[in-house]
């Protein structure tokens, strides 16, 4: 299948992808699953924009996190350490976040600190 030329503008690319895209609704996992020991869980969750404790359901237990992006609302820096916070009491071993549309400052921040100081981390720097 050929790909269709999109504009620059991602609403307006979005408007031509759309009805090619399938959308499914995932019923949520019972939170009494157990979790096994010879296996991982991964929980996936996305698009909360600060709502995280106001979601009709909770984020299942599981060995590691990931969030795919647009966590915060407006993309402020409270609502990032706030973002945190909630992570903080979540029972995972890891935690994979990603930034999305409304987080796209953290990629400069990422950026313009790597620059400087690669001590606690291996970061690409431009």
């Amino acid at each position: 299948m050929e790909q269709p030329v999109l504009p620059p503008s991602p609403t307006k690319a979005w408007e031509i992808l759309k009805s090619t895209n399938t959308v499914e609704n995932v019923k949520p996992m019972d939170l009494n699953t157990p979790i096994y020991p010879d296996m991982v869980r991964f929980v996936c969750v996305s698009d909360t924009h600060s709502l995280e404790n106001r979601m009709p359901h909770q984020i299942p237990p599981g060995d590691i996190l990931i969030h795919a992006g647009d966590f915060t609302n407006v993309g402020e820096l409270k609502e990032v350490k706030e973002f945190n916070e909630r992570l903080g009491i979540l029972l995972f071993l890891y935690f994979e976040v990603l930034s999305f549309l409304t987080e796209t400052f953290l990629s400069i921040i990422f950026i313009r600190e790597s620059s400087t100081s690669s001590q606690n981390c291996d970061c690409w720097k431009p």
